[in-house]
């Protein structure tokens, strides 16, 4: 080597000789000893860095030897991120700007990486490598897990479809890993998906509802989890639109004269509709002291109530409740009567049969049944109730407290038994009871 002496020389091949390094991608400018080397693809196919050498800076700065604590540090460990070929740290020292990146030896043979405060962002592979011949490496992966977190883009919190129609309710969400989306009403309720799918709960982003009906109406849960605690949900409300449809509680009430009453209607319809009475298909009824009106809602559900203080017998008849919103109107109509004390009526059977007293103990008014039939008598139960026809000319015998209503045959539900005065044991008839049937003593207790 021209220009150098034997002592330069020698001296230049012990420095190469001591610090050989594997090569760590980038120039340490700070130093006086500048980095030389590439970083190769292996015959199999892998990354490997080539082992190369501290080489002395030429110029004006003096040649000397590198400072002796770095290069053991450097024969020594380094940390780097494998998907950017980013130098962390070197020996005891941090290369990387990232001021959360920290290097410690909490043994004489161990080197720690630190990364705090983990984001998102720092996932991926880190690698450990031992700068000597052979080099030896260890590759550590970092999984940076984040909750369930859901984000903005999705359905709103109520969400609106007409009965019939479809409805899309839509949620979204961010983690890692990925959350998973599960849909659940929040009264446990089925839900009705893709036509007649019946289910419990439903997976995925999207719950497609098929000709949603008034059952459909409620709160639906959006709920996103990962396996990283807490998972988080999101309620969303589906209002079904839906025209009124109107049901009476009961068709026909009975009071005393002076008492006070309550008759009800259910309704169903969303939105919440308009509700008023009328007495004997006349105008509405003016609330006051005399007549009280309310309304309770849960939901499309709502349960009209009207209250007639101090009844007289004016006030019998017809009430009619009427509902309107802006899909449409209904009604149901409720009876009102007066309940009168005890009367009784003496009828002859065949006079060789010998005589029965009967006792009709107790009525039950009808909610469910229109109108008498044959089979309401088994249709009611397991009680052994029977169905009185009163004619207007039967109810008069029963004297002035009875009245016939809407011009229509009065019906009483009763239960009949029947007590054998030969052995003075109270037992149940064996067939329907009432007066068509010309009993020798009736008497009705309509208390």
């Amino acid at each position: 080597m021209l220009g150098v002496s034997l002592r330069d020389r020698i001296r230049n091949e012990e420095i190469r000789r001591r610090t050989k390094v594997t090569d760590i991608a980038k120039r340490i400018s700070t130093l006086k000893w500048q980095w030389a080397g590439h970083v190769a693809r292996r015959a199999d196919d892998r990354w490997s860095r080539k082992v190369l050498e501290w080489r002395p800076r030429v110029g004006k700065r003096r040649v000397g030897r590198p400072p002796t604590r770095w290069s053991d540090d450097l024969r020594k460990v380094a940390w780097l991120r494998v998907d950017t070929q980013t130098v962390l740290t070197i020996g005891t020292h941090v290369i990387t700007k990232n001021p959360r990146v920290a290097v410690s030896r909490p043994e004489a043979a161990a080197w720690a990486l630190t990364v705090r405060g983990a984001r998102r962002a720092d996932a991926g592979a880190y690698m450990c490598q031992v700068n000597r011949e052979p080099m030896i490496h260890a590759t550590h992966h970092l999984q940076v897990v984040v909750p369930p977190d859901i984000t903005a883009g999705g359905s709103g919190g109520e969400v609106r479809a007409r009965e019939g129609e479809g409805a899309a309710l839509h949620c979204t969400a961010t983690g890692a890993p990925l959350p998973t989306i599960t849909w659940r009403r929040e009264d446990a309720a089925a839900i009705h998906v893709n036509g007649n799918v019946t289910v419990n709960k439903w997976s995925g982003e999207w719950l497609n509802l098929t000709n949603v009906s008034r059952e459909s109406d409620g709160a639906y849960l959006c709920i996103a989890t990962n396996g990283v605690p807490p998972s988080v949900s999101k309620r969303i409300i589906l209002h079904v639109l839906c025209a009124p449809s109107v049901f009476a509680k009961q068709k026909m009430i009975g009071g005393y004269v002076g008492s006070s009453v309550s008759l009800q209607c259910r309704v169903e319809a969303n939105p919440r509709p308009a509700v008023y009475w009328t007495h004997s298909h006349a105008t509405r009824l003016q609330y006051g002291s005399k007549y009280q009106a309310s309304m309770r809602s849960e939901g499309y559900r709502h349960w009209a109530t009207l209250q007639i203080h101090n009844i007289s017998r004016d006030d019998i008849g017809a009430y009619t409740c009427l509902v309107e919103n802006a899909l449409g109107k209904g009604r149901a109509d409720i009876t009102l009567y007066t309940l009168a004390s005890t009367t009784t009526s003496t009828m002859m059977i065949d006079p060789t049969t010998d005589q029965v007293t009967t006792t009709l103990e107790d009525y039950l008014e009808i909610s469910s049944v229109e109108a008498p039939t044959d089979n309401l008598a088994a249709d009611l139960g397991d009680e052994d109730p029977y169905v009185v026809v009163l004619s207007q000319h039967q109810m008069q015998s029963f004297g002035k407290q009875s009245y016939k209503i809407d011009e229509k045959v009065m019906f009483i539900v009763i239960l009949c038994r029947a007590r054998d005065q030969r052995t003075d044991q109270m037992t149940r008839t064996t067939g329907p009871c009432g007066l068509q049937q010309r009993l020798l003593l009736l008497t009705v207790n309509f208390a």
